[in-house]
């Protein structure tokens, strides 16, 4: 691994980060600042976790979750896609889902 190119590489995207997405970009800096690099990955996981487990899994689908997908019945992709997306919004978050 080529560390001054993987440096390099970072600070690209933070360049374009912080021209495109210039409050996120700040917000992100600060919290990795005052609370470590990994924090806001995990917290971000937790979040999408617990919504998985609050709000699909206590349906009592059947589905598989594989990484960022969720394998479901044909029958229950509208339910479940309803489901994820009143756990984020009780998160007050946004969420956009492609079916495949």
């Amino acid at each position: 691994m080529n560390t001054s190119n993987d440096q390099l590489d970072y600070i690209m995207i933070s360049d374009v980060m912080d021209d495109h997405f210039h409050e996120i970009h700040s917000h992100i800096t600060t919290l990795k600042g005052c609370r470590g690099h990994k924090f806001l990955s995990r917290l971000m996981q937790r979040t999408e976790s617990s919504i998985i487990i609050d709000h699909v899994i206590g349906a009592g689908l059947k589905f598989a979750q594989i990484y960022d997908s969720i394998l479901c019945l044909e029958e229950d992709v509208d339910f479940i896609k309803k489901l994820i997306t009143e756990g984020f919004k009780k998160h007050n978050l946004d969420v956009s889902l492609d079916v495949e």
